[in-house]
């Protein structure tokens, strides 16, 4: 057979159960096809390696900046409990997919002319499994974290009052791990169903794929497509929708969520803005991602042969706007500095001390919509 020499002596060190793909099916692959790749394939490569790397690292620092910053706010707010969940989603999201799987996978064995590659799902059943689990459950915990985020936000601006950011943390919490939790659990049948099989159209001879026989191995892509794509991003299309169209109407009746507190009133509407921009970016670059993988889910049930050229395109550009899915976890650092004046002002004070003298004293700003009448100031005689 042609993987004699990787067989026994390399599955008693690595102590893995490895399933053989048919030789025969390996021939007919050739015969059709022998370079393997599709259309879309060099775009893969390309994005993968000059892209991906600069996203993860930006995404990183930049999910970094913001746990810093926001965990050092007082008072603590619901904004901050759900800025720094998603935040930790995200950074575990871009090192564990983006820079490990994408760059280092596929991106690095592209840059460097097919020469130097390191795929961590490939080493070992272990490191399969691992990352297959750890990228899903991430991936759905930072969908359903937005859509909490997008609620939290749609009920902030219909009651202000009542649900002012300052109140109800506990709640915040709680509905942060329990999507964390709800993450973990839910992709539990993916350590069943990920193994490592020998395939000699893969560059590493090896390749972490689903057993396609297994009883759960439909419910598990199925829910993947549905559970971690699909649902989530209608639910935040909607919240999207009534979020805009509620700020229409205070703009349109000229009214404020909190009349009587300017302050308060423009931090809070900072922060609806900022949340819309994030959620906007989030579904401009998930649509195309969401189309590809119901695409797949199709030519997975019918079990078309991935190695035709039809299965490849499919698959290549799934892999292509699923790694330009990754910039939205990468954005929400420079959308909060645009939008969000108090982020933006503590982020300065700790990386300039020298801005601390001129920082303007909020507490201070008389409402403008009270000085219609100002009243003179008198000054007491010390």
């Amino acid at each position: 057979m042609l993987i004699e020499p990787l067989s026994a002596n390399w599955m008693a060190s690595r102590h893995v159960s490895i399933r053989i793909v048919n030789q025969e099916q390996f021939i007919k692959c050739y015969q059709m096809h022998p370079t393997n790749i599709s259309d879309y394939s060099v775009h893969v490569g390309v994005f993968r390696a000059y892209v991906s790397p600069v996203v993860a690292m930006c995404g990183v620092f930049g999910n970094f900046f913001i746990i810093l910053v926001f965990s050092r706010e007082a008072p603590r707010t619901r904004f901050s409990i759900y800025a720094i969940s998603l935040a930790v989603s995200n950074g575990i999201t871009l090192i564990t997919n983006t820079l490990f799987d994408d760059f280092l996978g596929r991106g690095l064995h592209y840059a460097t002319n097919h020469q130097t590659f390191y795929k961590l799902d490939a080493t070992s059943e272990f490191g399969c499994k691992f990352v297959e689990y750890l990228s899903n459950v991430m991936f759905f915990t930072t969908s359903y974290i937005i859509i909490v985020f997008s609620l939290d936000r749609l009920f902030t601006i219909r009651r202000p009052i009542l649900c002012s950011s300052i109140r109800h943390k506990r709640w915040a919490v709680c509905a942060c791990l329990l999507v964390f939790v709800m993450g973990f659990l839910s992709n539990i049948p993916l350590i069943f169903v990920q193994t490592l099989m020998v395939d000699m159209d893969s560059r590493t001879n090896f390749t972490c794929r689903m057993i396609e026989d297994h009883p759960v191995a439909k419910f598990t892509v199925t829910f993947e497509v549905i559970c971690t794509y699909t649902i989530p991003f209608c639910l935040v299309l909607v919240l999207n929708a009534l979020i805009g169209f509620r700020l229409w109407q205070l703009k349109h009746e000229r009214k404020h969520l909190f009349p009587n507190d300017y302050k308060n009133d423009r931090m809070e509407m900072g922060r609806v803005t900022g949340h819309l921009a994030l959620t906007t970016a989030f579904l401009l670059l998930y649509m195309p991602v969401v189309c590809m993988v119901l695409i797949r889910l199709n030519v997975t049930l019918i079990r078309l042969d991935r190695h035709s050229p039809h299965a490849l395109r499919i698959i290549d550009l799934s892999r292509l706007f699923s790694s330009v899915k990754d910039i939205a976890y990468a954005v929400n650092f420079p959308l909060y500095l645009i939008f969000l004046r108090n982020f933006r002002h503590r982020f300065m004070l700790m990386f300039c001390p020298c801005r601390r003298s001129r920082r303007p004293n909020m507490s201070n700003q008389r409402n403008p919509r009270e000085l219609t009448n100002p009243v003179p100031i008198t000054y007491r005689a010390e």
